[in-house]
């Protein structure tokens, strides 16, 4: 394992032996040693400075090993300082530098975090290189950041850029943005799709584990998210079975004793009558006495 010491509380001479002696450790690390110092940045703070870590995200060479960073495990000043960093070096080297598309989808990505909407804008506007459908980061694509933490102004920007891809899927368990609003039960930013992004939302996209927005909403209980799903019949597909359990809509919300979304499921056409695809066989009216 690569091992760093930084200098915390050095001057000026100390900090540049430091960024040198890094700078000719990396020229000679191998793929999987990058990958290494930036889990060690990751995951261990307490033993990287800022200019350490500032370094390495800088140089292009790591770049590509970047998607490791867990942004809420590093100090959001950090973030705010590399923005400042990154715009003076850019100024500084405009005419001359060239980008990897890298560091500008991690400040992207970072502006999103940290519900920073104008440095958002800022960095899409800086340069083509940046991705806004970048998934490779562990939260996924800013857009999906917004689904989860409810960042409902920044949503909107995104969604009003027609490059944005509604259906952008997390490296993991390949959910969408909506996928994510309706686990959180966030129903302003599943409005927000619906509503804005009608011609491009795929409203029964699946996850990995082959669930709908809609099966997500019964299992977690999401009941204005379902109210709003169920409001575009003719989009959503009502009885679709997920593939693991071979269970509607209707059967998890049985399962699970959520009496409203069994309410609104039937009250616009669930089949009562749906007979779970296993060995057993049963029907939702099955699963509400088995709960």
């Amino acid at each position: 394992m690569i091992q760093l010491t930084s200098v915390h509380n050095g001057n000026g001479k100390e900090r540049y032996i430091l960024k040198k002696s890094l700078c000719e450790r990396v020229q000679s690390l191998v793929k999987r040693e990058r990958v290494e110092l930036c889990h060690l940045i990751c995951h261990h703070t307490q033993s990287i400075d800022y200019p350490t870590f500032a370094y390495v995200v800088m140089k292009s060479s790591l770049i590509d090993e970047l998607s490791f960073i867990y942004l809420n495990r590093l100090p959001n000043e950090w973030f705010s300082e590399l923005f400042v960093d990154y715009i003076r070096h850019y100024e500084d080297r405009r005419s001359t530098m060239t980008y990897t598309d890298g560091i500008l989808n991690l400040l992207v990505i970072a502006t999103a975090y940290l519900n920073d909407l104008e440095r958002c804008k800022h960095f899409l506007k800086l340069s083509s290189y940046a991705n806004i459908n970048n998934c490779e980061f562990c939260f996924g694509s800013p857009l999906h950041i917004c689904s989860v933490k409810n960042y409902l102004d920044l949503a909107k920007f995104l969604i009003s850029i027609s490059t944005c891809d509604l259906n952008a899927r997390t490296s993991n368990a390949r959910k969408t943005p909506l996928h994510c609003a309706i686990i959180q039960n966030n129903f302003d930013i599943v409005e927000l799709l619906i509503q804005d992004g009608r011609t491009r939302l795929d409203l029964n996209a699946l996850t990995q584990l082959g669930h709908t927005p809609l099966y997500l909403a019964a299992y977690y209980n999401s009941i204005e998210c379902c109210q709003r799903l169920l409001r575009e019949k003719l989009r959503i597909q009502i009885d679709r079975y997920e593939p693991n359990w071979n269970l509607t809509p209707l059967h998890i919300a049985c399962s699970k004793g959520h009496a409203e979304i069994v309410r609104l499921l039937m009250e616009n056409g669930a089949n009562a009558y749906a007979i779970e695809r296993s060995n057993v066989g049963m029907t939702p009216l099955m699963k509400a006495l088995c709960n």
